[in-house]
């Protein structure tokens, strides 16, 4: 549930923290509120609740705890600690209002400290993929090339070919791939085995303006009359695979 501006400014103005208007009529609340806020937030990650629900018959309690801090108006927690009638009706419901916003912030901020650690996680990773291709480009020819990728997540080096059939010099008026076309090999590492890996990486090498067409490749290692790292694959080979 989204708590609107309007709202939560009644429900400041009701349980009596004052404001201001300053420039250009915009409203500036008092900072007794914000420090009330930021008390109640702190006090809500430290039990870590989501929610009323969470903290069951514990709730209000914590909400006496809460009307109780130093800048929580006197007035305004004067008809906060007497029962819930038509006259005090409106006050409990602006502390409800003030509460749930509250949470929601706690929830928001909780949400960006994960997503921020995503981030650095996935880049992390893309990080240590580029440290091992480059080391991977040193060791290319002792690496034996597969385009089946290890499930265990580790990686598998493979020989990428990236040719382009309007290039001249990578494919011929004979029509056949020059497989030794200059800056046309280079050295890949995927971690799964699948076709969609294999596109993502391929993607990566691809000039401007060019797309894959076609994939040719093969899950098995090129072999000794055909080696891919060391001489060239066959003209034709296929991809081996259920999926």
């Amino acid at each position: 549930m989204r708590t609107t501006g309007n709202a939560i400014n009644n429900s400041i103005d009701l349980l009596s923290w004052p404001h201001t208007i300053v420039g250009g009529g915009r409203r500036k609340n008092s900072s007794r509120y914000s420090n009330w806020r930021t008390e109640v937030e702190v006090k809500i990650k430290a039990k870590g609740w989501q929610w009323k629900k969470d903290a069951g018959n514990d709730y209000d309690a914590f909400l006496l705890e809460c009307i109780g801090l130093n800048d929580f108006p006197t007035t305004g927690a004067s008809g906060l600690n007497r029962p819930q009638t038509e006259d005090t009706k409106p006050a409990h419901k602006a502390l409800n209002e003030l509460m749930l916003d509250c949470f929601k912030k706690v929830r928001e901020s909780r949400s960006k400290r994960k997503r921020a650690a995503a981030r650095e996680e996935l880049a992390a990773k893309a990080a240590t993929v580029r440290e091992e291709e480059e080391e991977g480009t040193d060791t290319l020819r002792r690496t034996r090339p597969a385009t089946q990728g290890a499930k265990d997540g580790n990686g598998r080096a493979i020989v990428l070919y990236i040719l382009d059939p309007v290039n001249e010099p990578h494919h011929s008026g004979r029509r056949q791939w020059d497989w030794n076309a200059r800056g046309a090999k280079m050295l890949g590492v995927i971690y799964e085995p699948t076709l969609k890996e294999l596109h993502r990486k391929v993607s990566g090498h691809l000039p401007d303006a060019r797309k894959v067409r076609e994939i040719i490749g093969a899950l098995e290692d090129a072999g000794e009359n055909n080696d891919a790292v060391n001489h060239t694959p066959a003209d034709v080979t296929h991809i081996k695979s259920d999926d």
